[in-house]
């Protein structure tokens, strides 16, 4: 059985979502040193991804890449990050597709590209990542990426406990709203809420917890804590602080703290149960910042809790 932590990589989702991964029939593809043939195999490999076509996009890595990343870890690990597009944005993976593809730094042996992904519809899905440049060369007589770290299994058991088939998972079924996980799901120190439905898999991701360190793993079922062990179906709840621990006119608790650059949120969860989520917003007229939720407002130079609608920018 397949045990292992499974933990939602942003930078895995960068690269599977604006990298690329293509070919055809996992031979290595052919084209011209030129910045067009570049783009084109870009978008291949992207696209080649966003339809599961993992042998196609494994010919666009380097040979120094499928050396040290076998296949099989590519295709785990460039399945689970699609997995974790179409969960987190609630799309079909297979519905987008690569967009405008800018380069930089080019010459006919190396480049940096990135590109921005579109829907089925051909609306902007994602921008290009100012942080997304994927390192390119040209061997072999086409065009490979050599970066390929975010696709490595290292630290990540793929080869089944029981030698069977590395890609299977406990059933569905065997998790129980309000019971205990079986440890089946367990890893020591994680739990992994992958499950098997049929002829399909439902992925799990280990997160944690916008207002806090606790951590949690997701699936398409429901979650689980890690503290407390208990699956539950339907979405995250007990993730927040209360909303009744924000008090008017009082300092914003250090529960909603949450060490960014932009100072605190005000996520908070409802008696119902629901989760109400705040956005960080700069006055018009100046350069004063304040947090604001359906419950109320906060400037981020004073903490201070405001209900009601906001006002004073």
């Amino acid at each position: 059985m397949l045990r292992r932590p499974v933990r939602a990589s942003l930078s895995l989702l960068a690269v599977a979502a604006l990298a690329a991964c293509g070919g055809g029939g996992g031979s290595s593809p052919k084209s011209p040193a030129t910045e067009d043939a570049l783009k084109t195999a870009v978008a291949a490999f992207s696209d080649a991804i966003f339809t599961g076509d993992t042998n196609d996009a494994y010919a666009y890595f380097t040979k120094e890449c499928r050396d040290s990343v076998p296949k099989s870890d590519f295709t785990f690990m460039s399945k689970m990050a699609v997995s974790f597009i179409e969960g987190f944005a609630d799309v079909k993976a297979s519905d987008l597709r690569t967009g405008e593809v800018e380069v930089q730094n080019f010459t006919e042996t190396s480049a940096e590209a990135r590109a921005e992904i579109r829907d089925k519809n051909g609306d902007l899905f994602s921008a290009a990542d100012t942080e997304g440049w994927t390192a390119w060369v040209y061997e072999d007589g086409g065009w490979h990426t050599s970066d390929c770290e975010e696709f490595s299994s290292e630290g990540i058991d793929l080869s089944g406990s029981d030698g069977g088939d590395p890609f299977s998972y406990p059933a569905c079924s065997d998790l129980v709203d309000g019971q205990p996980v079986p440890e089946e799901f367990g890893t020591g120190f994680d739990i992994d809420i992958s499950c098997d439905e049929g002829d399909e898999s439902v992925f799990g991701f280990s997160t944690s917890c916008f207002t806090s360190d606790r951590e949690y793993a997701e699936s398409d079922l429901g979650y689980v804590f890690f503290d407390e062990g208990i699956f539950y179906s339907g979405e995250v709840r007990g993730c927040a602080p209360p909303c009744a621990d924000l008090v008017d006119g009082q300092p914003v608790p250090a529960a909603f703290d949450d060490d960014s650059v932009s100072g605190f949120n005000l996520n908070c969860e409802l008696p119902s149960g629901e989760e109400s989520y705040s956005f960080e917003w700069d006055c018009f007229d100046s350069d004063r910042s304040y947090v604001q939720s359906d419950q109320g407002y906060a400037f981020v130079d004073d903490r201070i809790y405001i209900a009601g609608s906001f006002d004073y920018c």
